[in-house]
């Protein structure tokens, strides 16, 4: 009876009579055609930074969408944290390979899942508009700043939001004024939004 040769993500050394499965983070792509390449546990190479593979892999994957790994050898990805998101689809290594890959929620937006499912960092749908009454300015600079609903921050005196995701406040208009000061949203929502006109700001 011959021998034969190891499968793909698999190796044996002598006198093992059975092959061995590549640990989790390696992979072995010969599927039993070249001897030489599975009588070895080194046979098994690392996956690179922004992949990872389960034991017996004949190929690394890269992280999916809302994942990373900044670690060879890795056999699993790490899901982006609050205040960040990562959209690519498992298209390239290098989008996966950093915690920096995800990206931070924009203006007006905040993301505060702490990393609990993939799902909700996988797409910039995920990060959520401050409410009308509100607003954040920060741009994607700083992470802690969109980590939370309360870093919407409620318009001042004199100020008011009109719509979801604001990054500013609008001053009321020349003759009236609004006594708010930054103490409740709703009074700093607009009364009619087709009309646009701002609940609080009276003449």
């Amino acid at each position: 009876r011959a021998c034969k040769v190891c499968q793909s993500g698999k190796y044996s050394t002598y006198p093992v009579n059975a092959c061995l499965d590549c640990d989790p983070g390696h992979y072995l792509n010969d599927d039993s055609q070249d001897a030489s390449e599975h009588d070895n546990s080194d046979d098994c190479s690392e996956c690179s930074r922004g992949k990872y593979s389960s034991a017996a892999a004949a190929l690394c994957t890269i992280c999916p969408a809302g994942r990373y790994t900044s670690s060879l050898s890795s056999s699993s990805c790490t899901t982006c944290g609050a205040g960040r998101y990562l959209s690519d689809t498992g298209t390239d290594p290098s989008k996966h390979d950093a915690e920096a890959d995800c990206t931070v929620c924009g203006a007006g937006k905040f993301l505060s899942d702490t990393g609990t499912a993939p799902s909700k960092h996988d797409d910039e749908a995920d990060c959520t508009p401050c409410v009308a009454g509100k607003y954040l300015s920060d741009d994607s600079s700083t992470v802690h700043k969109h980590d939370a609903e309360s870093d919407c921050s409620i318009c001042g005196a004199g100020k008011y939001s009109p719509g979801q995701g604001s990054i500013s406040c609008t001053d009321c208009e020349a003759g009236k004024y609004l006594r708010n000061a930054g103490t409740d949203a709703k009074k700093t929502q607009p009364r009619d939004r087709l009309l646009n006109l701002s609940l609080g700001c009276v003449f």
